[in-house]
């Protein structure tokens, strides 16, 4: 049980020993905790000797652990821990009121998970986006065409751009740990965007992947380490099922069940576009901000091109690949999705602004591709007067909902400088 539960710690120890590789795979680890496993069955089963004495110890080890633990959950609920992660920079000088006088439109905050800008599309691809720039300078939007994500993690990235500040309090952005994303999702949970919104008078409606303050997530999700996967992602079945590459699991149908759970990210980005659309249709007396998060053209690639379902050893094969050729293939549909949405809005909800994001740009899985693409984002701005005067293009999402308060609700805030933090999972 111990080598199932601590098996990621385990890997790191080894790894802080013997640094090659050869000793950390999985191949080696499982082999070697198996043969361990055998030995001591058949010594145990061919000695004839008792151990009282280490029966004791292991069980009133077991005892103390466990009264260790529960007092440790006892003092944790009594004096709730301080989040190592802050984004002070922006509230020690915030003393904005709210505006009583402010229009206040609508705000939909639309953000495509991993949707890569035109421009690192063109230059890392030569892939033509132009399409999709076309049709939003038609509708009367600005593209901030050099626009970048702070973080290149979808979590640390969100918390960035909803807090208008940099993350402070990561030990380490080299080895970004399951403790760190637990912080992080406390920093999104009580976001200061989120606060400031609500300040001005406005109604949140959350149709993301992260939970909101008194407003929970409706989407299903694996690939963040959320909730309990914050307890099971360190296990020797999370580990498996990350890495696994066996022909057991690849060809002997397993394959059929994992797609099957993929396309839950289908039923989720089809329900946050209805609820988004259906935001659109509503006339209220209070203004809404709708921040929506639609797992798509992330991985996995469920649609070609031409809109059609791929086969599930296609989309099965590339959870170890994840190739570029797929993800510009899933743009077409994407495109039409976010097309189709965006002309509902601007048609049921004029008056509404409109932010169309990613989070980061296209993160490749198996090639070398330079860092920078990491974080070249999609961003596009609309607001109804069409005043795009304090839009750089080449605003970083930090300063996203700066300059929106500033234009919306006459604030002050200053931008801040624009920089790129590379971080990677342990």
């Amino acid at each position: 049980m111990a080598f199932f539960f601590f098996y990621e710690a385990f890997i790191q120890v080894m790894t802080k020993h013997f640094p090659h590789r050869f000793f950390t795979g999985n191949s080696f680890l499982l082999l070697a905790g198996l043969l361990a496993l055998i030995g001591v069955f058949i010594w145990l089963k061919k000695t004839k000797r008792r151990f009282p004495q280490l029966y004791l110890f292991l069980n009133t080890t077991l005892l103390v652990y466990i009264l260790v633990d529960a007092g440790w959950l006892i003092g944790k609920l009594l004096y709730p821990p301080v989040n190592p992660l802050s984004v002070y920079s922006l509230e020690k000088g915030d003393t904005t009121t709210p505006c009583a006088t402010c229009a206040k439109p609508n705000v939909y905050f639309l953000l495509f998970d991993e949707y890569a800008s035109s421009l690192s599309l063109k230059e890392q691809f030569n892939y033509d986006n132009s399409c999709l720039d076309s049709f939003l300078i038609k509708q009367g939007f600005h593209i901030n065409k050099q626009s970048r994500a702070n973080y290149n993690l979808t979590p640390f990235s969100i918390a960035s751009v909803l807090n208008m500040s940099y993350i402070e309090g990561l030990k380490d952005p080299g080895r970004i740990m399951s403790q760190d994303y637990t912080n992080t999702y406390h920093l999104i949970r009580n976001s200061k965007v989120i606060s400031l919104f609500s300040r001005e008078g406005y109604e949140v409606k959350n149709y993301s992947i992260f939970d909101l303050a008194g407003q929970p997530t409706k989407a299903w999700q694996s690939f963040l380490p959320l909730k309990t996967r914050l307890i099971t992602a360190r296990t020797l079945a999370e580990r498996l099922n990350r890495h696994s590459t066996s022909l057991l699991v690849r060809y002997l149908g397993v394959k059929y069940f994992v797609v099957r759970e993929y396309m839950k990210y289908y039923t989720g980005n089809e329900e946050f576009l209805k609820a988004v659309a259906s935001e659109a249709d509503q006339k209220t007396s209070r203004p809404r901000f709708v921040y929506a998060h639609f797992m798509m053209p992330h991985f996995p690639y469920l649609f070609d091109s031409s809109g059609n379902r791929r086969s599930d050893q296609q989309i099965y094969e590339e959870k170890f690949t994840n190739p570029a050729t797929s993800y510009l293939n899933y743009l077409p549909y994407t495109n039409k999705r976010l097309a189709a949405l965006v002309l509902h809005i601007r048609q049921n909800d004029s008056n509404a602004v409109i932010l169309l994001c990613g989070d980061h740009g296209y993160r490749g899985w198996t090639n070398k591709q330079p860092i920078r693409f990491q974080f070249q984002n999609l961003n596009a701005v609309y607001f109804p007067d069409h005043d795009y005067s304090r839009w750089d293009d080449k605003v970083s999402f930090v300063n996203q909902f700066r300059i929106v308060f500033n234009q919306l609700f006459d604030t002050k805030y200053p931008l801040v400088k624009d920089s790129a933090i590379a971080l990677k999972e342990e």
